[in-house]
């Protein structure tokens, strides 16, 4: 494990990080989005948490991300005059997001060593259960009484709420299917239902991608927990042999959801008008080394290389992929930790989210933040002082 149970219980400090999660998440409540002020009410939170770090002598432990905080300062020292300078671009909304998602990782480097398998445990059920208020919020105000039908969005910020629904879902199936409290089991199995339902219904793709995704990681993962990966391969079994009764109503969700009631037989239409973004990058790609400034697409890839060429670029997409070369590097000795798989399931799924919209899997808002707080929480826990911790 990398979380062991043998660390002694800090309830101050675990307190905060579940008030903190919850209050993260809290943030993305369609009144405050709308407001504009997610940031503002999430961000204080965690400055409390860095004054926490300093006054109980908790400091980052780097080892395990020195090199995405390396790339980061090589971006911030090539762009940063201009991003304080030249009006273009000051107006790209990638650095703000890169930003916070690096504060957030270098906040939980000083965690990982303090925390137990009972903490984390603590903190995703925080996480659960604050998606699922945001999530009933969204269903009230947005999808009740509505035609699911058809083409057309039901929710505007639908791809940051369904990011954070998706990452809930992922906690209840790796943490939450092998509960022994019967009442408990059958509330995660609702929220699990509900959260699945929710994602459809705001017709989010790059989310739905996420969920295949995650069950292939249990599956192909020999060493963990028989029961669960009996419970993902029952919930593929159920939704192939649902389908394969009732094939019409694979009609429906493909038209509908999948396709979100677009022209099939246009590709550029059924992209939201992305294939024309990835056709035209070339011709737009004005300055290849240093970028534009201001310039967005619907991908991370074409965002950070029209904006800030090959010399921020590539840094950026560096740093998007580290957690998941993290997750390459040790997956042959942490496989059977769950930890570890959800770490693997989330990075992935927000990495192929970034393929298809421009600021995943750094923001927008805070939609990202529990990648990096769970990558910085593991890798400082698993490079701790002295020999590389692995607890068995």
């Amino acid at each position: 494990m990398i979380f062991s149970e043998r660390i002694r219980h800090n309830r101050f400090l675990s307190f905060l990080l579940i008030a903190l999660v919850a209050f993260t998440n809290l943030s993305q409540l369609p009144y405050f989005v709308d407001g504009g002020i997610t940031q503002l009410l999430a961000i204080p939170g965690w400055l409390l948490l860095v004054f926490y770090c300093l006054v109980s002598g908790k400091y980052p432990n780097m080892r395990g991300t020195k090199v995405t905080i390396s790339l980061f300062v090589f971006f911030l020292i090539i762009f940063g005059p201009w991003l304080i300078m030249d009006p273009l671009y000051q107006r790209s909304g990638l650095p703000i997001p890169i930003i916070m998602a690096m504060f957030i990782l270098l906040v939980s480097t000083c965690l990982g060593r303090n925390l137990s398998q009972k903490d984390l445990d603590w903190i995703y059920t925080s996480y659960i259960v604050s998606t699922f208020v945001l999530g009933v919020v969204v269903y009230q105000e947005y999808l009740m009484g509505a035609s699911l039908a058809g083409r057309g969005y039901l929710y505007e910020s639908k791809n940051s709420t369904c990011q954070i629904l998706l990452t809930a879902w992922i906690l209840i199936l790796f943490t939450k299917l092998k509960e022994d409290n019967k009442l408990l089991k059958m509330g995660y199995i609702f929220m699990f239902l509900f959260f699945t339902f929710e994602i459809f219904a705001l017709k989010s793709r790059a989310s739905m991608l996420g969920m295949p995704v995650a069950l292939m990681i249990v599956m192909m993962s020999g060493k963990l927990n028989f029961d669960l990966r009996k419970y993902a391969f029952l919930i593929l079994f159920s939704v192939f042999f649902f389908f394969g009764v009732k094939p019409e109503m694979w009609d429906f969700v493909l038209e509908n959801f999948i396709f979100g009631g677009r022209d099939s037989s246009n590709l550029n239409d059924l992209s939201s008008g992305r294939t024309d973004e990835w056709m035209n990058f070339l011709s737009d790609w004005e300055d290849p080394f240093l970028g534009q400034g201001r310039c967005k697409r619907e991908s991370l890839i074409l965002t950070s290389l029209l904006e800030f060429g090959i010399l921020g670029g590539i840094p950026i997409m560096l740093i998007a992929i580290q957690p998941l070369l993290f997750v390459k590097k040790w997956y042959k000795w942490l496989r059977s930790d769950v930890n570890f798989l959800i770490l693997f399931s989330v990075a992935l799924s927000y990495t192929i989210n970034g393929v298809f919209e421009q600021l995943a899997p750094f923001g927008p808002g805070v939609k990202c933040y529990f990648l990096w707080f769970l990558y910085g929480m593991i890798t400082s826990n698993v490079f701790s002082k002295g020999p590389i911790r692995i607890s068995n």
